[in-house]
């Protein structure tokens, strides 16, 4: 294991996060300048962060200096892992400072693991919150809370790889460690090109975003709509606002609805109609289950909403609304959740069983492969049933070879032998990771708490029902508890076996 190999990457990687923190610390400077507030410590605190930030980086590319031997797989997966690590320590630096120098006694933020949760939930673009009142932050925190989940977005990896064309490493490996099937054709014309073109993608849609709500809702100010997109294209879900989405105006809402669901799309598939592709992107399979899925869940959902009573985001209770009302609630909700983007337009929480047992299916599910979502992803599940169909026909035909086929290409024995492993693996990791936080949290917690906490943490969803329902935070649980979830954020963003191999003595074996 050459562990050196590792050291001149994060360097990189800690320099890029506290090169983006400057922007934000520019952007406080001038709020400064035009309030005229005599209140410096956003600026002490983002200014320490960044000065940390880059003794850390700076130390590593050090220490990685002239260190020309290539990563084999081991070690892209270790860089990989470690990359949200210690990402995520350099990424709540500022809360926890800022929390030191404001002088208001104690915050939440005073506890550096609540600091790290934050950090790390949107960095993983999970959208989990240990703050119980949002408008309380400094605004500049509160765009460096959305910047980390945009970097988040399509990984701070593949950003590296984007803008920094080879360091002496071959940085298809640590690509691929990153990403889960980003593209059917990762080889062209580069795969720098590819990362840069995504990026430009990715880029594209939040700048459209940003535009078209403040079109829809001319009364949104400019940061409401920038934040809004920089979580909304990360399918993350942090909000500024304390009500989530839910204070927004319904045509703004619809714009969110629009690029969620966008956002929870392969995102080779743009690629694709960059280059006039258009056809293969409507035939393609997970695109079809994909959208299929939303509108049955939006459908079965607003048939139920229609004769029910919820709470909205702002306590306003919705009596038995109209089919377009609890059209726009299933619309939000579903893709919100299918997505794993987590914004609220209204109390799900509250809704009838039937309605919250199709949102709970859906955290399962997660986004397309190759988007910003979580989850176990969309394809996965299509070839599961795709398996399912042909183990069924071979009980009645046992002499019919026929191969499984997904995409119009056949699954390989070892192509099945994974999926059922991978989506076996979420499952069990989840059953038994609610049963500890119910464990460690005793008499404070309940069941539904417990399974929805972690299926939110490793499908990187954010709120989930009861205790962490959509008007509810994180910030009640035990330090054991957060770390188990911090824990569960990652690995569930790193598609669950690049942080799990580490943990193998054969790993780290020469």
């Amino acid at each position: 294991m050459q562990l050196r190999s590792a050291f001149k990457v994060l360097g990189v990687l800690l320099l890029l996060l506290s090169l983006s923190m400057s922007l934000v610390l520019l952007w406080s400077l001038y709020e400064l300048a035009v309030s005229g507030s005599p209140d410096l410590s956003v600026f002490y605190a983002l200014g320490t962060a960044i000065l940390l930030g880059f003794v850390a980086g700076g130390s590593l590319l050090v220490a990685g200096a002239g260190y020309q031997v290539v990563p084999g797989r081991r070690e892209a997966f270790l860089i990989v892992s470690l990359a949200w690590f210690t990402g995520a320590g350099i990424g709540a630096l500022p809360f926890y400072l800022w929390a030191l120098y404001s002088g208001h006694g104690f915050h939440v933020f005073s506890d550096f693991v609540n600091c790290y949760f934050e950090a790390m939930s949107g960095l993983t673009t999970t959208g989990s919150s240990v703050l119980a009142n949002i408008s309380e932050l400094p605004r500049g925190l509160l765009l460096w809370r959305a910047m980390i989940q945009w970097l988040g977005g399509l990984g701070i990896v593949v950003l590296f790889v984007a803008v920094m064309p080879m360091i002496a490493m071959d940085n298809k490996k640590i690509f691929q460690a990153e990403t889960s099937s980003i593209g059917s054709n990762q080889d062209t014309p580069s795969l720098q090109n590819m990362a840069q073109t995504l990026w430009i993608i990715y880029a594209a849609l939040t700048g459209c975003q940003i535009l078209l709500m403040k079109f829809a809702d001319p009364d949104l100010d400019w940061f409401t709509c920038i934040t809004f997109g920089f979580s909304t294209a990360a399918t993350a879900g942090f909000s500024v606002l304390n009500e989530s989405a839910g204070s927004i105006s319904v045509s703004a809402q619809w714009v969110v609805v629009l690029f969620m669901f966008l956002a929870g799309v392969n995102y080779a598939l743009f690629y694709q109609l960059i280059k006039g592709r258009i056809a293969s992107v409507l035939k393609n399979t997970e695109l079809r289950a994909y959208g299929g899925t939303i509108l049955i869940a939006i459908f079965v959902i607003a048939l139920v909403l229609n004769k029910a009573s919820y709470p909205s985001m702002t306590g306003e209770m919705i009596e038995r609304p109209s089919l377009a009302r609890a059209g726009l609630d299933a619309a939000f909700q579903v893709v919100s959740v299918h997505t794993t983007t987590g914004f609220s337009n209204v109390n799900s929480d509250a809704w009838p069983d039937i309605a919250r047992y199709v949102l709970i299916l859906l955290m399962f599910v997660g986004g397309c492969s190759g988007s910003t979502g979580g989850g176990i992803k969309v394809i996965r599940f299509v070839a599961l049933f795709r398996m399912l169909a042909a183990e069924t026909e071979r009980a009645f035909r046992p002499n019919v070879v026929r191969p499984c086929m997904v995409g119009g290409s056949p699954l390989s024995a070892q192509q099945q032998h994974s999926i059922m492993v991978h989506i076996l693996f979420v499952c069990a990791l989840t059953l038994f990771s609610a049963l500890i936080l119910l464990l460690l949290e005793g008499s404070k917690t309940d069941l539904l708490t417990s399974f929805t906490a972690v299926l939110a943490s490793v499908n990187n969803i954010g709120p989930g029902f009861s205790l962490v329902g959509a008007a509810q935070n994180y910030a009640w649980f035990s330090v054991p508890s957060k770390c188990l979830l911090i824990f569960l954020m990652a690995v569930g963003r790193l598609e669950v076996f690049t942080v799990f191999a580490l943990l193998s003595r054969k790993f780290w074996r020469l």
